[in-house]
C-alpha cells in the first residue's frame, strides 16, 4: 500500500510539472509578439525614434524580427517571403553581417515599390497592403537601391552640431511627416533610419 501511494504521489507531482512547463512555454511567444507593440503604444513619431535609439540593440534587433514575422504571414510573392525570410535569419544571428543585409535589402528593393518598401522596412507599424491585397504603388526606384548600399557604413564617431541641437529622426520618410517639412539643424545620428533603422538620420520633423 505504501509503494501504491509513493507511485501515485510520483505521479502527480510530474503531472503537475509536465503542465507547469507547459505554461511557461506558452506564454513566451505570446509575450514576444506583443513587444512591438507595447513599444509603439501611444507614441507619436518623434517619441518613438527618440526611445528606439536609447533601446539596446537586442532589442531592436527583436522589434524587426518582430516586424519581419508580421511580413511572412502576408500573401506576398515566393521571391518575397525567401527574401524576407533570409533576412529574418540573418537579423536573428549573434553578430549580424551587415554585407549580407544590404545585399537582401537591394534585392527586396528590386521586386518592391519604393513607397511599399518604405511602409514594409522603414516603419515599425503593421504594414498593411491595398484592399486587393496588392501594392500601393508600382514605382520600383534606381535611386532606393543604391541608397541602401550604405548599411553600416556610417563612421560611430560623429560629432554633434551642438550641446543643445535634438538629434536628427528621419531620412527616408521626412516627408511623410509635418506636411513634408524637415529641415537639418540637428544632431546625425549612427543609426534609427533607413531599412530596418540600421541607417543614419540626418534631418529632423
Amino acid at each position: 500500500m505504501f509503494n501504491y501511494h509513493k507511485t501515485l504521489n510520483l505521479i502527480c507531482i510530474l503531472a503537475l510539472l509536465f503542465t507547469a512547463c507547459s505554461d511557461n512555454q506558452n506564454e513566451v511567444p505570446q509575450n514576444s509578439e506583443q513587444l512591438r507593440a507595447a513599444f509603439l503604444a501611444q507614441k507619436n513619431y518623434q517619441q518613438v525614434k527618440m526611445d528606439y535609439l536609447s533601446l539596446e540593440e537586442s532589442t531592436k534587433k527583436e522589434l524587426w524580427l518582430e516586424k519581419l514575422n508580421q511580413l511572412k504571414k502576408l500573401d506576398f510573392s515566393e521571391e518575397h517571403i525567401i527574401l524576407i525570410q533570409e533576412l529574418s535569419d540573418h537579423l536573428s544571428q549573434d553578430a549580424s553581417d551587415l554585407n549580407k543585409i544590404t545585399a537582401l535589402a537591394v534585392e527586396l528593393a528590386k521586386i518592391t515599390p519604393e513607397q511599399d518598401f518604405h511602409m514594409m522596412f522603414g516603419n515599425l507599424e503593421d504594414y498593411q497592403p491595398r484592399n486587393d491585397g496588392g501594392f500601393h504603388d508600382d514605382l520600383i526606384s534606381v535611386e532606393l537601391q543604391e541608397s541602401l548600399l550604405s548599411i553600416g557604413s556610417l563612421e560611430k564617431n560623429i560629432k554633434s552640431v551642438s550641446g543643445k541641437t535634438p538629434d536628427c529622426n528621419c531620412s527616408w520618410t521626412c516627408s511623410w511627416y509635418n506636411n513634408g517639412y524637415s529641415n537639418t539643424n540637428c544632431n546625425e545620428t549612427t543609426t534609427g533610419c533607413g531599412f530596418l533603422w540600421l541607417q543614419s538620420c540626418i534631418e529632423k520633423v
